[in-house]
């Protein structure tokens, strides 16, 4: 039997940092939302008492299987619930690396589901959120998915409803350095040695979700990594977008992705069209939408 399961990527509607703690780690207040663009993962179980994980990549250079977050949270997985069985994952790519959008924690994420579906009852949700933990900060929203209030370091996960919208997720073709973005953004705030209150209110973002008014919405948007991040090239791409018709642009993460939001009318072949303008640069450039694994499309 060949085991699925999807990868989706994470975008940040809001990302705020609000300290610093004493081993290096930036506290949080974010808000990741699941976009409709996916890894794929698929398995197939040996039931043969060796334990042995093997992995397969397609579409990207990982480096060695036994760093990918695949291998290590099959490993923790199996290794926690005393599994003798065999695995053989295939992990297909289309998340782009290095880009903001916690493709390596979404897959992380998508193991432990599919191994909580291959082992009903082996773990609860609450232990395979313990189990994200202790492989990436993002992986225990990746593995809920849908729309989150995250804190701590972005792994205390306050999961939220999912309204709709259109976006066209991009990203330039060169990787940002998280610890370099994070370190840019230490030296701007001294080390965030005390909070930073001007904008880090994620209030305005989230009383626009009970309205589901797309002004609103894009009126409570914010990175603090926008201070840091982006060059000539990638603003002028998202002014061009902006006069597109798009209600507004954010960084994810610490990029270099960046999201267009557009309203909730505007037609698929519309959103192609700017689409295929910006891959004309030799840029990725997908059509999305907010993805709620309550009601997958």
């Amino acid at each position: 039997m060949v085991w699925t399961e999807k990868a989706y990527a994470k975008i940040n509607l809001f990302l705020e940092i609000t300290g610093r703690r004493p081993d290096g780690y930036h506290t949080l207040t974010t808000v990741m939302q699941s976009v409709t663009l996916a890894d794929t993962l698929s398995a197939e179980k040996t039931a043969d008492g060796k334990g042995k994980i093997t992995l397969s990549v397609q579409g990207a250079d990982l480096g060695p299987c036994t760093d990918n977050l695949v291998f290590r949270a099959a490993d923790l997985f199996l290794k926690r619930t005393g599994t003798a069985d065999s695995w053989s994952f295939e992990l297909t790519k289309d998340i782009p690396v290095s880009a903001g959008l916690a493709g390596g924690s979404a897959d992380a994420g998508a193991v432990l589901r599919l191994l909580s579906r291959a082992y009903p009852g082996a773990l609860s949700p609450e232990e395979c959120l313990q189990l994200g933990a202790q492989l990436g900060a993002d992986v225990p929203f990746c593995f809920l998915q849908g729309r989150a209030l995250c804190l701590g370091v972005g792994d205390e996960v306050h999961p939220l409803p999912v309204t709709k919208a259109n976006l066209l997720l991009v990203c330039p073709p060169y990787p940002v350095s998280t610890p370099s973005a994070y370190a840019a953004l230490d030296r701007l705030h001294d080390g965030f040695s005390s909070p930073v209150f001007d904008t880090g209110d994620p209030g305005k973002l989230l009383r626009s979700f009970e309205t589901d008014n797309p002004e609103e919405f894009v009126f409570g948007l914010f990175n603090r990594f926008e201070e840091v991040t982006g060059g000539p090239e990638e603003k002028a791409v998202r002014k061009r977008l902006e006069q597109s018709g798009a209600l507004g642009t954010l960084l994810s993460g610490s990029g270099p992705s960046f999201a267009a939001f557009f309203a909730p009318d505007v037609s698929d072949s519309y959103l192609e069209e700017r689409a295929s303008e910006v891959r004309k640069m030799g840029w990725f450039c997908r059509v999305c939408r907010f993805y709620d694994p309550k009601s997958p499309e």
